[in-house]
Order: C-alpha cells, then structure tokens, then sequence
C-alpha cells in the first residue's frame, strides 16, 4: 500500500479499497487450422452489466462443458461437416483481404442493452456454423447469468481489451484430440489522487478518493494460454472436483492467437486482417498430383466406365485423389456413372461427407448408398445449398422408403437464409414414415434458428411427427409457499428440439436435476444412460428460447394432437416446523424448507384444440407412465429398466443437495412418479396455463 512519502501529486496509485481480479467479461473463440492459418469458427461474448459480472469460477465450468461437448463421439459428424464446409470458406476468403475486423464491445454497466436495436435481442445475423456456435452458446448459458451473444468471425481480440476481457480459445482442427487455453491478465484499479490533502483525507479520516479512475492491466500480457488449474490458481479459485477431465487436454499453440489477437503489425489499413506470409508450394504430394491426373485423364475418356479405373483402384493414394477430382469436376457425379464413382471414392467409409460437393442429385446419393461399396455407410452429410434441387425433390429421391442412415443436411456458411434447410425439414414431416427414431437427421437451419429466437415449427398444422419425437410439451407447477396449495405454472413447447425418445429422457434427467428455467438444458441430455456426463448437442428449442422473459400472452396456442407426450413435473414444499422454532429460539440460519419433485410422461389420446370448452382432459384421456415405460414403448432399442432406476437415483441425489434444501419430512421422496390423478391434475393447470384460459 503507497504511503505519504510515495506520494507526489498529481499521480495515480492504486486504489487501495480494490484489489486485483479477473476481468468481467469473457470472449470464446472456436478456432481450427486450415493451411497453417488458425482461423475462428464461431465467437461468443459473455459481459457484465451494471448487475451482474463473469466470475472466474464460472470460466473453469464452461471450459468444462465446451470440451465435454467437442470430444464427444455423438457430435463428431456434425462437427466434421462444419469443418469441411468451413476449409471450403476460408479457401475462397484467400482471394480477398480476410473477413473484416470488428473490436470487442465496450463492456460495464449498462452497455451492453445500449448495443441493442430498440431491446430486441435476437441475433440477426446467420451463424457461419450453427452447430459449432450452439455448443459455444450452451457452454456459455450453461455456466454464467450475464447476457452473452454471437459475434463476427472477424471480430478481434486486442491488448486494449485485456482490462475488461478474459478469453478462452479452443482449437477442433483435430476432432480426435481438441485443445484449449485462456488469456486473462489481473486487473488493477487506479485512481488519480490530485493533491496530498486529498491523500491526508483518505490516510486521517478514512474519506475516499475522489479523483478520475480507470483499469489497467497489473502484469506484463503474456501470450502464453493457461489450463483450467493455472488460471484458477492465478486468481484464486476453487478447482472443482470433476475438473480432472481437463487434465488431459493439451493446451493451444500460440500461433492460434495470431489471427484472433493479431498485433498492430499484422492489420491492415483497410480494416481487416491479414491473412499471414503466403504458403509455398502446394500441400498435395506431387505424386499424388500425377495421379489426379491420370484419374481426370480416364474419367474424360470417351465411353467410360467403371471398369477403366481398374488399374489405379489398389494405388495407395486413390480414393483421396479421385475425391479431390470429383470436387474439381462435379459434372462428372452426374454422369450414368456418378453413383458408381461416389461408391469408389468413399469405399470402405462410415461416413460419407459430400458437403464439399457441388451439383449433386438426390438421385445419384441414394444410388451411391445402394452400392455395395458404401455398404458400411452409416451417416451420410450434404450442404443443401450446393443441391439444385427443390427441398420437397430432394426428400422424394432420398427417402422413397424411409430413412436408413443417419443423415446430415447443412447450409452454406455464406447464406443469407436457413429457408431450405428448415423447408426440407417440413417436407420429410409431410410423410412421417421417413423419419425413424432408430436413425438420427440433423438440420444445421434448425440450430441456426434457434440461435437466431426464431420459430421454425408452424404454428398451425400436425407440428412433428411424434412417432420420431414423442416429447412435445412440458407442463410444470411449482408450490408457492409449503402451508397451502397455491401453485404457479409454466408450459413450454419443446417439439422443435426435435429430441429422440433416448435424447428426451436424457434431457428430462438433465432437467430434472437442476429444475431451472433455461430450456436450454433440454438440448445437453447425454447420447445414452451409461454415463450421464456424456452431452450430446441437440437443437435448442427455438420456441421456448425466443419467449425467455416474454410475457405468457406471446406464446403460440399451438394444438395439442392425440399421441402427443408430455412432460408434466410438479415442485412441492415441505417446511420442517421443529428447524423453524429452533431457529426462532436461536436465532440460527438452518434451512428449514425442503423442494421435491414429483413427475410423469403423459400420452394423450385425444385431441386438445383452443376451441375445447373446457379444456380439460380425463383419466381415461391419457396414459401415464414412468421413464423406463415411456422408453419401452417409444425407443426401438432395449429399455435396460435397472439402469433407467440408477438414472433415477442419481438425479434424485442432486436433487437432495440442491443450495439451501433443509430435512424432508418422513415418507416423502426427493424425487418420485406422480401417480394418474396427480399427473392429470397438473397436465389440466398446464392447458389452462397454455391456452391463457
């Protein structure tokens, strides 16, 4: 601490009724390389407002999460077609000047919502990589209250920025090992004192300082990221118990700062980056270059067939030379021999990735998929704004008897609307034989608008098909005080995040543990039962994302159809009276109120439409069942009933050690199924609740 003889003003000192801290608010950087230049795949911004700040104990869980979700086998697909479409995208950026830069916002106080057009928070932007930016948005959610939004590839973090910003950068250009690292430098507070009666006035009566204040960075800004333990060791925060995961994560390169926290040297004068020395020479094998020609030499050879390829077929470097031809002449996959040349190029494969491929046919992919070369296909991914054909065209030709791959539709980075992909969406609804829960279908326009708050689902109409994902609603009541009956309600609609029978379970125990507000937990359920820390990333619910904060009035009365599930949990209080005297005679502090939860999955059989008066249903209008039932009787794989029981427990353990629970009364359960009247009770408040009756 300065004493009077360090004193000579003016001069600024630090302020000595704030010590140092992290910086409150946070910028995440997805990144990858792509021909030795690490470039950003999606960024996210989480800052503090005049309420509110990011922790840096809320760094360590996010971290946590993102990595769980990138490492994760059940996202790896769309993680890989994102990437292939984004090599596509920076290698046509090379023929400019870079994306164009943008800085970090200001941050503090209030100026995040002055950032805001007229209060309206949707991002309208369309994210380059929904996918990718949805992992980064729920990692964010997920772990901090602060406001946070997506932001421009090209927006950059500087040294100016260090006062208010920490970053965490993640590197995916290897799916099979990802990194991490975070940047954050202590803060100090300094204040300017003006006169040495200013300072006596502090030192003799303890007065404030008065003077100007800002922040300046206390250390000297090192390029060097830190792992979740150094950083919570820097300033001082707990490490949790289950932050061991991120033990074995190494760490990023440093080069992957050069883009995203470029120095003055590196920008030019036009506002944007520079894109680094150029690369000499070309990254393919010239040997391999030799055969991409002899494969482009035959394939132009009149009257071709399969057969005349026989010759290089068992050449070490075939498949990877005769895509790289197909991607430099798309007219040759709509030859009468297209489906055969796919077949040779992904013999072998898992996953057939045609995002790079332009002017491909429904036609010819679902021929490709009938060859005996692609018979161990078992995912299949296209960017539908490369297909020429109409959405309702493509469905018919992929589809003509059902679905038998998990398929992958994406978009373009660069477009400006996500309408096909979400029309595509609603055509294989038109016939809901297409759509199996046995095989999974991802629609990158689905994330992108729920990104973006914006509904997808129409409002009027059958909605989803059930038989693919049963799960359409949520009713939920919560006791209002433990010494009476009074309950608030919720509805929420979560058919748009499009949850397979497995995923909805995994995001009712997800839910259920934490029994917040955020319907984003609906989208973090694991792949399977076997291990609950496994996420497995679905499409945010769109609806109920856009209507966070927003009055009931503005919801959607959407009908509710027979053979409709829903989810209907009730929150109930009990007060431990002894606890409560004990600390009336003591004055002590002992949690003396206890939340549990009791809940069911609940089938209609019958029609709920607005014009039902009243809206109510009957014990015989419904199914009730618990977990392992629904399972049983929606999910065409094995209900392991045991392991379902396990989840159970699990979740009702969480449940027991929520903040501030006190003692549950004898014979009660933190967690337990509602029995029919009880579920039907609540299911009856919800509708009510639902059509604003």
């Amino acid at each position: 601490m300065s004493t009077e003889d360090d004193i000579n003003p003016p001069c600024w000192i630090e302020d000595p009724m704030l010590g140092q801290h992290s910086p409150y608010s946070l910028v995440v950087y997805v990144v990858a390389r792509f021909n030795a230049v690490y470039r950003p795949l999606s960024v996210l911004t989480i800052e503090e407002t005049d309420v509110d700040q990011v922790q840096a104990a809320e760094i360590i869980p996010l971290c946590q999460r993102l990595s769980a979700m990138l490492a994760d086998p059940s996202n790896r697909v769309a993680l890989a077609s994102e990437l292939s479409l984004a090599a596509d995208f920076y290698s046509d950026e090379q023929s400019t000047s870079g994306p164009s830069i943008h800085d970090l916002p200001k941050t503090g106080g209030l100026e995040y919502f002055r950032q805001l057009d007229g209060g309206d928070r949707v991002y309208r932007d369309f994210p380059d990589f929904p996918f990718i930016s949805t992992c980064l948005m729920l990692a964010g959610d997920l772990s901090s209250d602060c406001p946070m939004r997506l932001r421009p590839l090209g927006t950059r973090f500087r040294d100016r920025d260090a006062t208010s910003y920490s970053m965490v950068v993640f590197d995916v250009s290897d799916l099979e090992q990802s990194r991490y690292g975070i940047v954050a430098f202590k803060v100090q507070h300094m204040v300017l004192v003006e006169s040495l009666e200013m300072w006596r006035r502090w030192t003799d009566w303890g007065q404030p300082l008065g003077g100007e204040r800002e922040l300046r960075v206390g250390e000297p800004q090192s390029r060097t990221p830190l792992s979740v333990r150094e950083f919570a060791t820097k300033f001082g925060v707990k490490i949790p118990d289950d932050a061991s995961a991120l033990d074995g994560v190494p760490l990023v390169e440093p080069d992957a700062f050069r883009l995203i926290w470029p120095s003055e040297s590196s920008e030019t004068e036009n506002g944007r980056v520079s894109q680094g020395p150029p690369q000499s020479g070309s990254s393919i094998d010239s040997s391999d270059a030799r055969l991409a020609r002899r494969i482009e030499g035959i394939l132009q050879t009149d009257g071709f067939t399969l057969l005349l390829l026989n010759g290089v077929r068992k050449l070490r470097a075939f498949q990877q030379s005769l895509r790289r031809v197909l991607l430099e002449k798309p007219d040759c996959l709509n030859s009468p021999e297209g489906s055969g040349l796919l077949g040779l190029a992904f013999e072998a494969e898992t996953h057939l990735n045609l995002v790079q491929y332009d002017g491909l046919s429904g036609e010819v992919i679902r021929a490709a998929l009938d060859r005996d070369e692609l018979k161990q296909i078992q995912s299949v991914s296209i960017c539908i704004d490369r297909i020429t054909e109409t959405p309702r065209h493509l469905a018919d030709a992929l589809f003509p008897s059902g679905m038998k791959h998990d398929f992958y539709i994406l978009q373009s980075p660069s477009r400006n609307s996500d309408d096909r992909a979400i029309e595509f969406m609603q055509e294989l609804c038109r016939v809901p034989d297409r759509l199996s829960p046995s095989n999974k279908i991802f629609i990158s326009g689905i994330y992108s608008s729920a990104l973006r708050r914006q509904p997808w689902v129409p409002a009027s109409g059958p909605g989803l098909p059930t038989s693919a994902f049963p799960v359409q609603y949520i009713f939920h009541r919560t006791q209002y005080n433990p010494r009476g009956h009074r309950w608030t309600t919720q509805s929420g609609y979560i058919g748009d995040g499009m949850l397979s029978p497995l995923a909805s379970a995994t995001g009712l125990l997800a839910w259920l543990g934490k029994l917040a507000s955020r319907v984003l937990l609906w989208a973090v359920g694991a792949p399977d039962l076997e291990d609950p820390l496994r996420i497995q990333v679905s499409p945010i619910p769109a609806e109920e994302f856009k209507l966070q904060g927003v009055q009931t009035r503005d919801t959607v009365r959407r009908p509710l159809c027979s053979g409709t599930w829903c989810v209907v949990v009730s929150t109930e209080k009990y007060r431990d009276t002894a606890r409560h005297e004990a600390n009336s005679r003591v004055r002590g502090c002992e949690p003396c109120e206890a939340q549990y939860i009791g809940f069911a999955l609940v089938r209609l059989l019958v029609d709920v439409v607005a014009e039902d008066s009243p809206i109510t249903v009957a014990a015989e209008d419904v199914q009730v069942c618990g977990l392992a039932e629904f399972l049983g009787q929606t999910s065409p794989a094995a209900v392991d009933a045991a392991l379902v029981e396990r989840r159970l427990a699990k979740t009702e353990e969480k449940i027991s050690h929520w903040i501030g629970q006190g003692r549950l009364g004898e014979g009660l359960r933190w967690l337990r199924q509602l029995e029919v009247e009880e579920a039907v009770e609540v299911l009856n408040m919800g509708l009510k609740e639902h059509f604003g009756r």
